[in-house]
């Protein structure tokens, strides 16, 4: 869980920049009534004493992030993450600061003491994230939020302040100082400076970047890695080659035969030269960098493989399968042993369906160590096991029944030599009753009618471990039955499950970056029908009511179809649908007040109806069928919610919480409907 509501009073000495124009109408009222000042258009503060321009100096990193969310800073400004003096101003002039992006518009924005200056935004540009060092409100009762600013990456950055800006020379920084930021660069990055040059057309400034390097004798020189190749796999098509090159690029091909595009970044064309290579940059390509792992997956897998938790390349290699059934291969073990992900043993199996309810299901733990143990994850290297995505403690498990009457399932490791079909999910350290949380909301969901895969509080019944023996079994929906796929044929669907971060071409760390309305459009575009942007409504609506301020993009998904072609070719998508909903869970047990995420409408909180009216006319939904959508899952929360708490589990204190939290987001649709 990693949405935080920051623990706020009053503050002081706040700035406040509006992100939707009720805020921007409640901070112009403000300041008539004496409650904040105006710095400039759009921006306000509560400091009545410091100078504006000091106040905008202070905060400009926060100020440009906000006033310019498609801008990058670069030139000079990148350099020293400030504003630069102007060439020939009094000490009292304004300074300048330079920001690029691919807008037409240059109109330069002056604000006290600063002047932001626009530039076109390079070809191919780099770009990286860093949060700026302080913090902006959106409203007077908002809690001041991080904001993130793109700056241009070190090598672009070296060539651009050797660019001659003619009407702009404080753009061009002096060659001391650029030499300071070549010898900061790094051997890969020189090393790839010519090729870097010839993308951006920037190879005046690569012949000075070239004299420069070499008039520096302090510059180390560091041994580059090796190149390491991928052959990608979609079961056992061949989809195309990743290579991680020598100099921190990485390069991506498709095979001949594959017509369909991974990601926008990685469309299916051949280039200039006949070749099917459609990627060549630095920093792997967010399709395959959003297969990494986090929190504490991440963690030990660092941990264990001595690995640097931000070595993208070095936690990509640790496992070879992936959900939906693709490996990176070569895989480390023979062919004919490995076997894919397939459902042998589905949950609904093991018991009546009238029976589903919380009691818990009794398992034979086959995984001998407890989940944090460096014997556990030297085991999962050595035997390849399944990548699961996610920050929580989980596991990739196999699920198996003996085939004798009354046989207690059990739970192995799902690795390169045993299918994982389904995801164990332990109790978490920081919030207590994790597990009996995330069953009542998945459970509250299917019986208003919502599509989530099948899941089980199992007692795992060890004996030793130093960790609760509760978890959530959680049924994969992204693989096919074992039989299915053993018979195989052109009518067999096999999925290929992908989220919305990666469709927004955004790396993990930005899932919580974009907007709903962003990842609206991004379904719409991966090909989504109207019937399942109302799923896709559904799913907003619910997490809303139920509490759930951590439904960010990693947690929206669309399931590609793909069918097998008659003849032994690659395989054809036959659709795209709404994959079913999953990781729901009502934060506000450990969080109080906790807020959306993501912002709807431009807010993160006292959604109301309107806003789900405005997001679905994104679609062109009519007015009243999202008001019956949202009366119809309200009036089923309301209906179900006291008889799923029973069977919870859940202590009476978080169930009483759990049903106060509810009633209030229901309560408040209701007021807000009128």
């Amino acid at each position: 869980m990693m949405a935080k509501i920051l623990e706020y009073g009053k503050f002081k000495n706040m700035i406040f920049i509006a992100d939707n124009p009720r805020s921007a109408n409640a901070l112009y009222a403000s300041t008539h009534a004496g409650a904040t000042k105006r710095l400039a258009h759009g921006i306000y503060t509560d400091d009545f004493i410091t100078d504006p321009a000091d106040i905008i100096r202070a905060n400009l990193l926060a100020i440009i992030a906000r006033l310019l969310p498609t801008c990058y800073l670069s030139y000079s400004t990148a350099a020293v993450l400030d504003a630069v003096p102007m060439r020939g101003a009094a000490p009292n002039d304004d300074a300048i600061v330079f920001a690029s992006d691919r807008s037409a518009t240059r109109r330069t924005l002056r604000l006290p003491g600063v002047k932001i200056v626009r530039l076109a935004a390079l070809p191919s540009a780099e770009t990286d994230v860093m949060d700026a060092p302080t913090r902006v409100a959106s409203a007077l009762r908002d809690p001041p939020t991080v904001a993130r600013i793109r700056v241009s990456g070190r090598l672009q950055n070296v060539l651009e302040c050797l660019s001659k800006v003619r009407l702009h020379p404080e753009a061009t920084l002096p060659d001391y100082h650029v030499r300071e930021l070549i010898a900061a660069l790094g051997a890969a990055d020189r090393e790839r400076a010519e090729d870097f040059a010839q993308r951006t057309d920037m190879m005046v400034e690569f012949r000075r970047f070239r004299a420069l390097v070499r008039s520096t004798s302090d510059i180390a020189t560091v041994r580059l890695r090796s190149t390491e190749t991928f052959d990608v796999h979609f079961y056992d098509w061949r989809v195309g080659r990743l290579t991680a090159l020598s100099n921190e690029e990485f390069a991506f091909v498709y095979d001949d035969t594959w017509m369909f595009p991974l990601s926008r970044q990685l469309p299916v064309h051949k280039n200039a030269s006949g070749s099917r290579e459609v990627y060549r940059k630095r920093g792997m390509p967010t399709f395959f960098e959003n297969f990494l792992p986090e929190g504490w997956t991440r963690n030990w897998l660092a941990r264990t493989h001595h690995l640097d938790t931000d070595d993208e390349l070095g936690l990509l290699t640790t496992t070879r399968k992936y959900l939906s059934n693709v490996t990176l291969r070569p895989l480390g073990i023979p062919r004919n042993e490995f076997r894919f992900d397939t459902l042998t043993v589905r949950l609904g199996d093991l018991a009546e369906p009238a029976a589903r309810n919380s009691d818990l299901l009794a398992v034979r733990n086959m995984i001998d160590e407890t989940i944090d143990t460096s014997a556990l994850w030297l085991a999962m290297r050595d035997r390849g096991g399944v990548r699961i995505s996610g920050v929580q403690p989980k596991l990739p498990v196999s699920l198996t029944v003996g085939a004798h009457a009354g046989a207690t399932p059990r739970l192995g490791l799902g690795d390169l030599r045993h299918p994982c079909s389904h995801i164990l999910k332990f109790q978490s350290r920081e919030y207590p009753q994790f597990v009996e949380n995330e069953w009542a909301t998945m459970e509250l969901a299917h019986r208003v009618g919502l599509d989530v895969p099948a899941v089980r509080m199992v007692d795992l019944r060890r004996k030793r471990t130093d960790a609760p023996t509760r978890a959530l079994l959680v049924e994969r929906f992204d693989i096919p039955g074992t039989n299915a796929l053993a018979i195989g044929g052109a009518d067999l669907p096999l999925m290929w499950h992908e989220d919305a971060c990666s469709l927004l071409g955004r790396k993990r760390q930005e899932k919580y970056d974009v907007s709903i309305e962003d990842v609206a459009d991004a379904l719409q575009m991966a090909g989504l029908v109207v019937d399942d942007m109302w799923k896709f409504l559904s799913h907003v609506v619910f997490a809303w009511i139920t509490g759930n301020g951590d439904l960010h993009a990693k947690n929206f998904s669309v399931a590609r179809i793909f069918a097998a072609s008659a003849t032994g070719g690659a395989p054809s998508v036959q659709h795209v649908s709404y994959t079913p909903l999953y990781d729901l869970l009502n934060t506000g047990l450990a969080i109080t007040e906790d807020a959306f995420a993501l912002r709807l409408n431009g807010k993160s909180s006292r959604i109301a109806m309107k806003d789900f009216e405005r997001l679905a006319t994104r679609w062109n939904g009519a007015v009243d069928e999202t008001q019956a959508l949202v009366h119809r899952l309200a009036s089923a929360v309301h209906e179900q919610l006291n008889d799923v708490i029973a069977h919870s589990l859940l202590e009476p204190t978080r169930a009483g919480q759990y049903r106060t939290i509810v009633s209030a987001r229901l309560a408040g649709l209701d007021r807000r409907r009128r």
